[in-house]
Formats: C-alpha cells, structure tokens, sequence
C-alpha cells in the first residue's frame, strides 16, 4: 500500500498516513468524521448521492449536517458540493440491507432526501423514481447482491 492510499475490506477503511503508519478511519467511533464512502451514481435524469446506512452517524443530527455537507453546506457554496449549483441534482439515496428473506433474495431499504435550496435542511417525504433505479447498481458495487457479470439483476 502505497502512502495516502486507502484500502477497504468489506466495512473497514484503512488509510496510511503521511509517516507510513496505517491508521482504521472504519470504526463506529470515526463514522462521519472522515472517509466516509459515497457513490455518485447518475440513473436517467437524476444523479445522486448514495451512502449505505452503516457508514452515517445513528445521531440524526450529526447524520443531517454530514449530509448537507457531502453537498456544501459548510461554505454554502453549492457549486462545492456534489449536486452542484442545481436543486434538482442535490439527492441522497440512504441504502441499506436486512437479512436475506426466506426465499434467500438480498432485502434492502432505502431512504430518498431531497437537500432544500439552502442547503439547511434534507426532505426525506419525497420519492425520485431515477434514484430508486440506482439502488440495484449500489447493491452490486458493494457485494450484496449479484451484478450483471455474475448473471443477476
């Protein structure tokens, strides 16, 4: 591993700080605070955030502010953020996986925000029919479901 380089095993993040030494940014305690994984994934018109569940702080306040600023909340400059300076392309999709129902199929969930104009606050009583098609693509990248390649969805 080469210096700065990160490195992930199924939930735990890795990364070798500047003197060499690997350092775990995965644990609970650390959860938010830096290296949290995000997909950027654009389905149809939409492009949105999406984050699985376990890698966001339980704290709902501390969930809501690390969101906003994955879209540049802190500066409020918006066109820092992920969705860039347009509303309609500041989405979250929150994922996040149950245990396998009896007929063994991968159950997950899923939350769809919708970040206001002034970066302030997430509407979570909204749907995005594009984000919803992403889920599939997110549950692949991270193993919980078969992708095209493996013959699933």
């Amino acid at each position: 591993m080469q210096r700065g380089e990160r490195q992930s095993a199924r939930g735990a993040y890795w990364v070798r700080d500047p003197r060499g030494a690997i350092q775990d940014i995965g644990g609970v305690e650390n959860r938010g605070r830096r290296g949290t994984p995000v997909a950027l994934i654009r389905v149809g018109t939409s492009r949105g955030v999406y984050v699985r569940r376990e890698d966001l702080p339980r704290d709902t306040a501390a969930r809501e502010a690390l969101l906003l600023r994955f879209f540049g909340a802190q500066d409020g400059e918006t066109a820092d953020g992920l969705g860039g300076d347009r509303a309609a392309l500041r989405k979250v999709g929150i994922i996040d996986r149950v245990p396998n129902g009896s007929d063994g199929i991968p159950v997950l969930t899923y939350t769809f925000g919708q970040v206001c104009e002034t970066l302030t606050a997430i509407d979570y009583g909204a749907e995005c029919g594009n984000i919803a098609a992403g889920i599939p693509l997110f549950a692949s990248l991270h193993g919980w479901c078969a992708g095209p390649e493996t013959g699933g969805a």
